[in-house]
């Protein structure tokens, strides 16, 4: 799992380590391209546009892995072992327009620290429904297709806690939270139990209904919101999760468990008529909403939901207006 917001910080720090005369202010972002004919990294940086960055002979650059608080464990690298996809910090020495130093985070070394990260959080991790906050204990209910139970988990001030912003999408970008934001409703993953060492969480929606119409190009596609009966607009981003529902005749274990297992999919497989079921944070936008997790073909998961939960009206194509208590996961680290 990715910390943009970490990994700034920790690369700011090491700006001001490695010195504080620098006029221009620094760059922390990805490369993206080289110029080897003028000695220019590309990089795209976190506060605009895309930036070329002139090299020199005398430009110092040093690799750290992730997780490095200083440089003293920094190695020396050539510009040779810049790739694509690295995350680096640029400062400038006054008066000169040339990198004085560039501070690698390789993407192979990044990849390897986010998918330890994400089995982690897999392997000791525990998710749920908030039911209860009390003192420093949450309770959680965790539902399956046959029922309902439930677990604590235990926080202490040493316990990291973030929470998911409106529209957001990556469960790395999650924001520093308290306690006293997490509320009943809420979804939660923990890493650790006790106590927890961190804790991410959010408030989120699982829309559900036919699809009407699909747009590739724009990366989106229009449903017919089953609970409202009003047109949703979802859009896919490149951090949405789309997953394909195998056909099954019995009911399925739960979705939350068994999502990650199920094979990918892309808009291009999404066609009018097919039922959908979407995950998102509250959209900022009405009738809009950016998907987390897409789960395709989920009719007949539809179907047995609303089955199973009497009173629920009548939709055209299925059984029923709501969709039976289907919480489609959010937090997929």
């Amino acid at each position: 799992m990715r910390h943009p917001d970490l990994l700034s910080a920790l690369l700011a720090l090491l700006f001001f380590q490695a010195g504080q005369d620098a006029v221009r202010k620094p760059i922390v972002g990805t490369v993206t391209g080289f110029r080897s004919e003028t000695a220019e990294v590309q990089i795209a940086s976190e506060r605009g546009e895309p930036v070329w960055v002139k090299l020199s002979a005398a430009t110092e650059m040093r690799r750290v892995a992730p997780g490095e608080k200083d440089l003293k464990n920094a190695v020396t690298l050539k510009v040779t072992d810049i790739t694509s996809g690295d995350r680096v910090l640029v400062s400038f020495a006054a008066g000169d327009d040339a990198a004085r130093r560039i501070v690698v985070m390789s993407a192979s070394d990044i990849t390897r620290r986010n998918e330890t990260e994400r089995e982690d959080w897999l392997k000791r991790g525990k998710t749920g429904i908030v039911a209860s906050v009390r003192d420093n204990v949450i309770t959680l209910r965790q539902r399956s297709f046959q029922r309902e139970v439930q677990s604590t988990i235990r926080v202490n001030d040493k316990t990291i806690l973030r929470r998911y912003a409106p529209d957001s999408v990556r469960f790395a970008d999650a924001q520093l939270a308290t306690l006293t934001d997490i509320q009943p409703g809420d979804q939660l993953r923990a890493r650790g139990q006790d106590p927890a060492e961190e804790i991410v969480f959010g408030t989120f929606r699982t829309s559900a209904g036919p699809i009407k119409s699909v747009d590739a190009a724009a990366n989106e596609f229009l449903i017919t919101d089953m609970a409202t009966r009003k047109a949703l607009v979802v859009k896919i981003t490149a951090d949405s999760q789309v997953r394909r529902m195998a056909d099954f005749p019995g009911p399925p274990p739960d979705v939350s468990q068994m999502f990650e297992r199920m094979p990918a999919a892309h808009i291009e497989d999404l066609k009018p008529g097919q039922y959908v079921a979407v995950s998102s944070t509250k959209g900022a936008t009405s009738g809009q909403v950016t998907a987390i997790m897409v789960l395709a073909n989920a009719e007949t998961l539809l179907r047995q939901r609303q089955d199973a939960s009497p009173n629920m009206g009548s939709t055209p194509g299925l059984s029923g207006a709501g969709i039976g208590g289907l919480e489609l996961p959010g937090l997929i680290p």
